[in-house]
């Protein structure tokens, strides 16, 4: 069966909403009714399908450079290579790592969403954290 990239994004997002409801539910005790979770999730799929059209050259350029910056680690070693994204006026920010061997090959990766308003430099300082905790928690060396 094949799913078009439109059913996939929808797919994604929806089950995405339900997952970010359930922690609402559990950590916040406050949850949106099923009618608005579709409604708010629909919502941000097509923000972020627009924002993602107006900046898709800007965005190929970026991968082009990120792709011509990285390298791999030398044979037997691995590579942690962290980031962040922090949405303009937000009151939280993402934090990723992936830790990757010398064939390119990822071997765990993470992404956390983190509550706090912080500068950029805090924020990439919280996302290093993170990647080395994946480091610690798999009991893994990296260069």
């Amino acid at each position: 069966m094949k799913i078009s990239r439109e059913d996939l994004a929808w797919f994604s997002m929806v089950l995405w909403g339900v997952w970010f409801n359930r922690n609402q539910m559990v950590h916040n005790k406050s949850r949106r009714d099923p009618g608005e979770l579709v409604s708010w999730v629909a919502g941000l799929l097509e923000e972020f399908q627009g924002t993602h059209k107006s900046l898709n050259s800007s965005l190929s350029l970026a991968v082009a450079v990120v792709k011509d910056g990285w390298s791999p680690p030398p044979p037997g070693c691995l590579k942690l290579n962290s980031d962040v994204a922090i949405p303009i006026g937000g009151t939280f920010f993402g934090v990723g790592a992936v830790i990757r061997d010398s064939a390119s090959k990822v071997v765990w990766a993470m992404l956390k969403f983190m509550q706090g308003c912080f500068s950029t430099e805090v924020c990439e300082a919280l996302a290093l954290r993170e990647g080395l905790c994946l480091v610690k928690l798999h009991g893994l060396s990296v260069g």
